[in-house]
């Protein structure tokens, strides 16, 4: 579930942001910045936080002197609180180095409420990089909430971020989502790790909120929410006719490829409330023993668009719903629950399900959940053959409400989809 938070430094940290600041300005000349250097002892037990934001702050100053500027952890644990990235700068978590974040209990105490361990608005040129752990230390955030109604932080939420290179990096055991990018243009993540345990609340691996130019390849994601979302965001723009008119966010312009889904709720479209999202394509994606696999989800009684999606190439392994949309999607967590039905709905027409195949967990292999009063159209089936679950009586099938399509070819089970008109 995505729940966008501007990417900002803590109230707490700025007074003392300020102070690391005009000190780093006099550090000796270095483009290579270790919190090793401020005082950290990457011993796993001491709180490195101080330490950890005087490097990050004598980085930056370096970078906006035009020197550019290399943060380096490497030889330790680094226990630390939130921290902001510099912009112009090579951020590396070396092999058998290690960001942990503190526990829950002294990061509460700390009065902290930064979105993220790391955080950033309007950053440019940015690399995060290393074969590195940063660790959320999130098993006790877990256990005191199981929805996104309460504050828990993400590990990496970046606001409005250009030129932003995310590789090799594991990402471990987040509270919240692990990484949150909005308003983003020209980023590359790839060979992204991301491990969290299959039921550990809302660990989405990566939300993309608007932006452009976007993509995640050769990545592996175990977790226990969404592998990867792609939903509006950003400044609004006028809405496409379909949409319902008015302003708008927008989203997608992203390529999601050569990722392998371990659990998890799928590569999703959404939740869309009122929002555009186009543009995008999931290839070369294996899912296995996820809840979802190929899913758009929108919430009721809402106005908006998806347009232009396209799955390809997917094979299912074990997944309860391989192919899903939602467009009455309702989490308990919503107010008013259940959610009410209206007179308008997000519109979903042009989707592209193309060459999948594999194994479902249950009989149904498919749902076409769509709305009466804006039914999806053009959704297209071609080269797609599912299976039931092993232990299933019967033959799988498709359910449809309010779907539309071309003749599928090469479809089983049979598509339910209805004529186009």
């Amino acid at each position: 579930m995505m729940t966008t938070r501007a990417a900002r430094p803590d109230a707490a940290l700025l007074p003392l942001l300020g102070l690391l600041v005009l000190a780093a300005a006099g550090a000796a000349p270095g483009r290579t910045f270790r919190p090793q250097t401020f005082g950290a002892l990457a011993d796993g037990k001491h709180n490195d936080t101080a330490a950890v934001v005087a490097a990050a702050a004598a980085c930056s100053v370096s970078a906006a002197r035009g020197d550019g500027c290399s943060l380096l952890f490497s030889g330790g644990a680094f226990l630390t609180g939130p921290f902001v990235l510099p912009s112009h700068s090579v951020v590396t978590v070396a092999k058998g180095a290690t960001l942990l974040a503190v526990p829950m209990e002294q990061w509460m105490a700390a009065g902290w409420r930064a979105s993220a361990l790391l955080t950033g608005e309007g950053l440019t040129n940015v690399t995060l990089t290393g074969d590195g752990t940063i660790d959320g230390n999130g098993a006790a955030w877990w256990a005191v909430t199981h929805n996104d109604q309460n504050y828990r932080p993400a590990l990496l939420v970046l606001g409005s971020p250009s030129e932003l290179v995310i590789e090799d990096v594991l990402f471990l055991n987040s509270p919240n989502h692990n990484i949150e990018l909005s308003g983003s243009t020209n980023v590359r993540v790839r060979r992204l790790r991301v491990s969290a345990p299959h039921n550990s609340p809302n660990t989405d691996g990566i939300n993309f909120a608007g932006g452009h130019d976007q993509s995640i390849v050769d990545s592996h994601i175990s977790n226990g929410d969404d592998c990867v979302s792609i939903v509006c965001g950003g400044p609004k723009v006028p809405a496409p006719s379909a949409a319902g008119g008015g302003m708008i966010s927008p989203g997608g312009n992203v390529i999601v490829r050569n990722v392998t889904c371990d659990g998890g709720h799928g590569v999703s479209i959404g939740s869309i409330r009122h929002g555009y999202v186009s543009n995008t394509t999931i290839e070369n994606v294996r899912f296995v023993g996820s809840a979802n696999g190929a899913r758009i989800k929108t919430y009721p009684n809402h106005t908006g668009l998806v347009t232009g999606i396209t799955y390809r190439n997917i094979v299912m392994s074990k997944v309860i719903n391989p192919i899903l949309i939602d467009g009455a999607y309702c989490p308990i967590s919503q107010k008013p629950y259940p959610c009410p039905p209206g007179k308008v709905a997000v519109k979903i027409e042009n989707v592209l399900f193309e060459n999948i195949t594999g194994s479902g967990a249950v009989g149904r292999v498919g749902r076409f959940g769509c709305s009466a009063v804006s039914p999806c159209t053009n959704i297209t089936l071609r080269d797609v053959n599912l299976t039931a679950g092993a232990r299933l009586l019967g033959k799988p099938k498709f359910d449809c409400a309010n779907a539309h399509g071309p003749r599928a070819v090469d479809v089983t089970p049979a598509s339910c989809l209805k004529p186009d008109a």
